[in-house]
């Protein structure tokens, strides 16, 4: 079997870690190179991999059937339009793009070329989400939290909280639930920008009620001292705790006890606590291991085009709800 041959378009703190994968896949996948508009880092990325360091995107681009595209999300339609364009394949890393229309421009080249594109929503591939998704067709959903909060990091200077941690659990939520913005029924939202200079919002709470009554209230911050990545599920008979950074699972039920004494009925609760296995792997080289599995195969990817549009079209929804939130001030 020919190897498939990728690179990889960028190579900040995401980039670099798609380099290391497809390196310790050279089984499946020959490393052709990178490209980064640093050359400083770049080269010495290529270097600590023993790869080409190409300073044209073209060139790296006619040399390859895959790519992942990591950089700044400001340049994702316009790198992606480019390797569409060169009939090559392409893993982006969320969101699909910076706009609505741009997303729509990526997935519709797409199509017309027939090419494989993979929007990197990488939570889809925590195994504890994988595990997840099985228990959840035989109970009734009431609502679903899930908090993401992270420290603040500077480097970050092109996304607001909602684009950059929140879209994450805005895709883990209409993939869990098969929903798009067409079935939500409200959404209301609000934050505050803290460290930002640019007064993107750093801390933000959306609160989304779905047509069918299911509600998801989501929280992400990249201002909290702590690195919090928590899910939890109310369905009609159980608790469901998911933490995504340890991979575990705790289910909580009630048990209900009947007792009789000197035939007086009485009436006991109990909590039966019980943990759901989740194999120990790493999100982001079973999500490359599954792009490059579909661009072998000629498969629809876990997460398409249009999942990432869909993702984007809430995360927009939210972020101008809060906008008029922030616009208009609250009476008591």
């Amino acid at each position: 079997m020919n190897k498939l041959k990728v690179g990889v378009i960028g190579t900040g703190a995401m980039g670099r870690h798609h380099v290391r994968i497809y390196d310790s896949l050279s089984h499946e996948v020959k490393l052709i190179g990178i490209f980064d508009n640093n050359k400083t880092i770049g080269n010495a990325i290529a270097t600590q991999f023993n790869i080409k360091f190409f300073d044209q995107l073209d060139e790296l681009l006619n040399e390859c059937d895959a790519v992942s595209i990591a950089v700044p999300t400001i340049y994702h339609h316009e790198i992606a339009k480019r390797a569409l364009e060169l009939n090559t394949h392409i893993l982006i890393e969320k969101p699909i793009a910076s706009s609505i229309s741009e997303a729509i421009n990526i997935m519709s080249l797409s199509d017309s070329k027939q090419l494989i594109v993979q929007v990197g929503h990488i939570e889809r591939f925590n195994p504890a989400i994988v595990e997840l998704n099985k228990l959840q067709n035989s109970q009734k959903t009431i609502g679903i939290d899930i908090k993401r909060l992270s420290p603040y990091n500077g480097r970050i200077t092109d996304v607001d909280v909602v684009q950059d941690l929140m879209i994450h659990d805005i895709d883990i939520v209409l993939s869990f639930f098969n929903k798009s913005i067409n079935d939500i029924s409200s959404i209301n939202a609000f934050g505050k920008s803290v460290f930002s200079h640019n007064n993107l919002i750093d801390y933000a709470v959306a609160s989304i009620q779905f047509d069918n009554g299911i509600i998801a209230n989501l929280t992400a911050s990249r201002v909290t001292q702590e690195k919090i990545r928590k899910l939890c599920l109310t369905t009609d008979d159980s608790y469901i705790d998911l933490d995504y950074i340890d991979k575990k699972i705790s289910i909580y039920q009630w048990t209900n006890m009947h007792e009789s004494v000197d035939s007086t009925a009485t009436y006991k609760q109990e909590s039966v606590v019980s943990r759901v296995f989740v194999p120990n792997e790493e999100p982001l080289l079973n999500e490359i291991k599954s792009f490059i599995n579909c661009v072998r195969l000629n498969k629809s990817p876990v997460v398409s085009a249009y999942d990432g549009l869909k993702a984007l079209e809430v995360c927009e929804k939210i972020r101008e709800n809060i906008n008029i939130n922030l616009k208009t001030p609250v009476s008591i």
